[in-house]
This record gives C-alpha cells, structure tokens and sequence, in this order.
C-alpha cells in the first residue's frame, strides 16, 4: 500500500496556489482529490490521471455484494 503522505505529495505538487481541494479518499494504493477545478487519481510516484471537472462525461460506481467495488471516470 502507497505511504499516504507521498499521496497527498504528489497531489500537492500539481495544484495551482489558488487551488483548492474540496474531496478526497483513500483508494487501495492512491488518492482520488477533487479540487475546485479538476479530478485528479495518484499513487506514491505520480498523477495517473488529471481531468478538468468540465471535461468529465460519466463518473460510475458499481458496488456488488461479495465483490469489490469499481469505479469508472469516462473523461
């Protein structure tokens, strides 16, 4: 599992000063931040994924019984 504080790092290291983040979580080896501006998906090396909160078409979240959850960001 990912050390959170280099999560929260390498988040920090991409925000703009006036940046605000709004929502985060732990996933099982990263971070999901919602800022004021983007989503953003890290590990403990890097920003796997950066999309403007405009540019997203579909966020789902599937949750079964017995099975782990998935989500899906479709930029």
């Amino acid at each position: 599992m990912a050390d959170p504080a280099a999560v929260d790092e390498v988040i920090r290291r991409v925000l703009a000063p006036d940046e605000q983040i709004r929502f985060q979580t732990r996933a099982i080896e990263g971070l999901v931040a919602v800022t004021d501006r983007r989503l953003l998906v890290s590990d403990a090396r890097r920003v796997a994924l950066d999309v403007a909160i405009d540019q997203i078409r579909r966020v789902q979240f599937d949750i079964e019984r017995r099975r782990p959850a998935t989500l899906v960001i479709v930029p």
